[in-house]
């Protein structure tokens, strides 16, 4: 076997009549992290004679052209090309592989078999023979195959992911991890063990660790589909709806035929549309609170509040739409009540009209919140019990720490639904700010 440092020639590989799987494995690893290496293989497909001279039948070719499909990543497209060949143990395994790769367990399973029992000492398809009967369920099986490659495959990480496999299947997680960490050991691009490590910390509900290691095997190349997927499902339950339609293009870009991915982008798709139309909803309803807000409930000197209802403005609606100018015009109001108003308006994210009628809105234009409003303790407001509670637990004490957090951030307590999340939204909403999106 050629080591890794090694570049292969995809030509070369392809028309040597007896090349051994592991060099195709190999070349496939080395497509798929170059553009180049790729548009070769693909214009060799559409000029195979190259490569057809060199071998001994049509059925060899027709078996080397559905290989090269499947060193593109056209599994789909290999399988039934491969299904129209004569039966070999070369077709045997890469059909059984591709099987493996599509999920049809049973069929990988009768074809890597067929390969394995024309040839027991080759460890690359005992180990996937191993791989499938786990997924079926033949527990004995598989152990017995994992018995006697044990002390040749020692140092092959793809054995310890067998073996962790098996264990996992078994419900024995903890004996798994360590088979899946003990084959990273061995090599850390090992995308099967990464990627069942990161499947295993998501049913744990360790989002944060499983996205890691997904976001990992977004790099892996050939693309790890499953792994982007979830990654994909696990931002769209986050409410991340463009994150996770990003990953479903990328199956899309890499796979087009994907009908999973074209399903999955469009739910995120429409999530994300309701999530910005529930986003526009959310800021016109917390404006419109805002501007019912009476006069009488800003903090205002009596004097001030008096003249203002004379005026006729009983509403901050009413108020933003006056400028300085035609506040000074109405009686008992100088310099002194405008620094008032000003004040008052600032820490809600407002400001008077600039001009004739025109509403200013500070906070919202400029993203700038004063820092008496930020340094305000929330105590200064009501909250149940549960809500001081959390607020405790998370060192929340004034609206400035609340604001740096999410609600998701807060829905992650116990005893904290969305009631709770409402009642502290329309308080924050009277203040004209929002918590952290």
């Amino acid at each position: 076997m050629l080591s890794v440092e090694e570049k292969l020639n995809s030509v070369d590989v392809l028309s040597t009549e007896d090349a051994p799987f592991e060099q195709f494995i190999q070349l496939r690893s080395q497509i798929h992290c170059s553009i180049d290496y790729r548009e070769e293989v693909e214009e060799l497909l559409s000029n195979f004679g190259s490569v057809s001279r060199k071998l001994s039948s049509d059925n060899k070719i027709e078996t080397r052209k559905a290989i090269a499909k499947w060193l593109i990543g056209d599994v789909e497209e290999a399988i039934p090309l491969l299904e129209n060949t004569r039966a070999t143990r070369e077709r045997s395994f890469f059909l059984g592989i591709s099987y493996l790769e599509s999920g049809r367990a049973n069929a990988a399973h009768a074809n890597l078999k067929d390969a394995y029992d024309a040839d027991t000492s080759d460890t690359t398809v005992a180990i996937l023979l191993t791989e499938a009967k786990v997924k079926l369920g033949k527990m004995d099986e598989a152990m017995n195959l994992l018995e006697r490659l044990k002390k040749k495959c020692d140092e092959n990480p793809d054995y310890h992911y067998a073996l962790g496999l098996y264990y996992d299947y078994s419900g024995n997680r903890e004996e798994a991890e360590k088979c899946y960490e003990h084959a990273l050991e061995l090599d850390n691009a090992h995308s099967k063990s990464t990627f069942r490590l990161a499947y295993n910390l998501d049913l744990k509900g360790e989002e944060e660790k499983a996205t890691e290691l997904y976001e990992q095997l977004r790099k892996a190349r050939p693309m790890y589909v499953e792994a982007i997927m979830n990654l994909g499902l696990l931002y769209e339950d986050n409410g991340q709806y463009q994150k996770a339609a990003d990953c479903f293009k990328s199956v899309l870009e890499y796979y087009p035929n994907n009908d999973r991915a074209r399903l999955y982008l469009s739910d995120a798709e429409a999530s994300l549309n309701m999530y910005y139309d529930e986003d526009t909803v959310r800021k016109k309803e917390k404006m419109t609170n805002l501007l019912s807000i009476p006069v009488d409930d800003l903090n205002l000197s009596l004097r001030v509040k008096v003249a203002l209802g004379k005026a006729g403005i009983h509403r901050i609606s009413d108020l933003v739409r006056k400028n300085e100018g035609e506040l000074l015009e109405i009686p008992s109001m100088g310099k002194i009540a405008i620094k008032e108003i000003n004040e008052q308006l600032h820490l809600k994210g407002l400001a008077l009209a600039t001009t004739e009628g025109e509403v200013s809105l500070t906070s919202e234009v400029t993203g700038e919140v004063s820092e008496d409003l930020l340094n305000k303790p929330l105590s200064d407001l009501e909250w149940p019990g549960r809500v001081k509670n959390v607020f405790e637990r998370l060192n929340i004490y004034t609206v400035g720490d609340l604001i740096k957090h999410s609600e998701r951030d807060l829905l992650d307590n116990k005893n904290l639904g969305m009631t709770s999340i409402r009642d502290i939204r329309k308080k924050l909403e009277l203040l004209g700010l929002a918590m952290k999106e």
